[in-house]
């Protein structure tokens, strides 16, 4: 059948034309509107060109097809859950096809309303040939899943973390020489930061620390005396440390001589000193007051903190690639004669 379009006037031909394009308009955002996410693991789904996004989302999406998914990709915690698969996916996600990697998780999770192993599973699908410890406090629980851990290749450590015994019993039944750590035990200061110091030393070169959870670090509850995660007093507190840290990474002290932004190095290497560089200010008095009192571990790489949580990375093995720059001259700076 021919539609003869000349028979009807330019006024008729221009309101089809409108209607047809409306119409098409319409049905596009209805097709667009069934694709888009209808749960918060759905978005893992969204594509992004950023990196560290792709990973997250990757990983994310990973998670979300298990059975029962943890809550460490749920998030925000505002809808009851975490966003940790962005710095998991950011650091991570190398392991996954790495071989001979370690990693150990402290908390199986025997809490959660969802039940214990929701995070091992997801660690054991995502790193399929990571060397895998779940450590927890509660041995009933950790019994009761033992061997559904052990048929998927998941070792178990049982112990309270508060316990430097226990800690040193866990690092010598593991071997120790870690990947990654996670910690999402117990979310006390004291906790978290006396493991830290505990098993950094079991962190590989190159590997990274993780501390979940921190947002109540500065919570406690005198009806419930085992919840009161700030139990340092305030000398403690683990966001105190990971921002005196990142102080420390970024502005040296003793305060450096520079010139033109760059630090002024002697001949034999040595780094002129200039402490009237830094004003008398109640900023720079604390920042002083906190390096003292939160000194940083000389190994520590970085430190990255994103909503709830942090991860510390350790420096690398120094080695010739690494460490030369051999097109590079002295681009900063000024050396003393």
């Amino acid at each position: 059948m021919h539609l003869d379009m000349t028979q009807y006037p330019p006024r008729v031909i221009v309101s089809i034309i409108i209607l047809l394009i409306f119409f098409l308009h319409g049905y596009t955002v209805l097709l667009t509107a069934k694709k888009l996410p209808t749960s918060r693991c759905d978005a893992a789904h969204l594509s992004s060109s950023v990196s560290w996004w792709s990973a997250a989302a990757n990983l994310k999406k990973i998670g979300c097809k298990q059975a029962v998914v943890t809550d460490k990709i749920t998030g925000p915690s505002m809808i009851g859950g975490h966003q940790y698969h962005f710095m998991y996916g950011t650091f991570l996600m190398h392991l996954r096809h790495q071989e001979k990697a370690k990693m150990l998780e402290i908390g199986l999770g025997c809490g959660m309303d969802y039940g214990a192993g929701a995070s091992a599973n997801l660690w054991r699908n995502l790193l399929p040939n990571v060397e895998l410890w779940e450590a927890e406090i509660d041995q009933s629980c950790l019994l009761l899943h033992a061997y559904s851990l052990r048929e998927k290749g998941v070792n178990t450590l049982h112990g309270d973390q508060s316990d430097l015994k226990t800690l040193h019993r866990w690092l010598e039944r593991s071997g120790g020489e870690f990947d990654a750590i996670i910690d999402d035990g117990s979310h006390r200061n004291s906790d978290l930061m006396n493991t830290f110091d505990a098993l950094w030393p079991s962190i590989k070169p190159g590997g990274v620390y993780f501390m979940e959870d921190l947002q109540v670090g500065r919570a406690t509850d005198v009806y419930k005396p085992g919840e009161n995660y700030e139990d340092t007093k305030g000398t403690r507190v683990v966001s105190d440390v990971m921002q005196s840290w990142i102080e420390q990474k970024l502005i040296a002290h003793p305060p450096l001589k520079l010139y033109r932004g760059g630090a002024v190095q002697n001949k034999n290497g040595s780094y002129e000193i200039d402490y009237g560089s830094w004003e008398n200010t109640e900023s720079n008095h604390r920042s002083v007051m906190l390096r003292k009192q939160h000194p940083i571990p000389l190994d520590v790489a970085f430190i990255f903190c994103q909503a709830e949580a942090c991860a510390v990375g350790k420096e690398p093995r120094r080695n010739h690639n690494l460490d030369e720059c051999g097109n590079a001259e002295q681009s900063s700076g000024k050396e003393l004669e």
